[in-house]
C-alpha cells in the first residue's frame, strides 16, 4: 500500500497512511522520500548524512544509525537489534537479502567492512582493499554496493577516481561495476 502527501522540512517528516497521519519531529533533516514500504530520512548538516531512519508506514522506525554516536539498530522479526561497533561511518539495511553492511573506523582511520545478517550475527569483515579508502555504502546496478576514491592508478583519464564496487552479500568480496559521481 502507498502513503498520501509524504511532507517534510528541516525539522518535521509526516505523512497519511490508511487514513490515519504520522508525524515525527526529527532535528536536521535534509532529505525524505518514500522508498519500497519506508520512509527513508536522512539528517545532517553541512550535507552530512549523519543520521538515517527508515520509517515503516505505520510509523515504526525499522532501522537506524548516527554517525555521531555510533548508535546503530533495526527491527528483526519485532525485536530490537543493536549494534555498537568502533565508530560508525555509514550503514545501511538491504532487508529483502536480510543484510546489514556497515563502514567503521578505528581511531587511526582504517576503515572496515562489516556485514551482519538481520538476526545480528557478524557474516564478513573486509578490510579496504589496497590503494582504496571506504568512502560510503549505496546501491549500483541495483544491487548492493560501496563507493570507494582510489588512488592515482585508479583515476581515469578525466580524473575521475571515485567507484562503485558491489558486495557479495556472503563473503563481502567486491567487484567493480561502475564510476560514482
Amino acid at each position: 500500500m502507498i502513503i498520501d502527501d509524504l511532507n517534510w522540512n528541516s525539522s518535521l517528516v509526516g505523512w497519511t497512511f490508511k487514513g490515519e497521519s504520522k508525524t515525527f519531529c526529527i532535528s536536521n533533516i535534509m532529505h525524505a522520500n518514500v522508498e519500497e514500504n519506508y520512509i527513508y530520512v536522512v539528517c545532517g548538516e553541512k550535507n552530512s548524512e549523519d543520521e538515517v531512519f527508515n520509517i515503516s508506514f505505520e510509523g515504526i522506525v525499522q532501522f537506524y544509525y548516527n554517525k555521531n554516536t555510533g548508535k546503530t539498530f533495526w527491527l528483526h522479526n519485532g525485536l530490537k537489534v543493536d549494534l555498537v561497533p568502533n565508530s560508525i561511518n555509514n550503514a545501511k539495511i538491504y532487508k529483502g537479502e536480510n543484510l546489514v553492511l556497515c563502514i567503521t573506523s578505528n581511531t587511526n582511520g582504517v576503515t572496515k567492512l562489516l556485514g551482519y545478517s538481520t538476526d545480528g550475527k557478524l557474516i564478513f569483515e573486509k578490510d579496504e582493499p589496497v590503494d582504496l579508502k571506504f568512502l560510503y555504502l549505496s546501491v549500483a546496478n541495483n544491487q548492493r554496493s560501496i563507493v570507494c576514491e582510489g588512488d592515482a592508478k585508479h583515476t581515469d583519464k578525466f580524473g575521475r577516481s571515485t567507484h562503485h564496487f558491489l558486495v557479495n552479500k556472503n563473503n563481502g568480496y567486491l567487484t567493480w561495476a561502475n564510476l560514482a559521481y
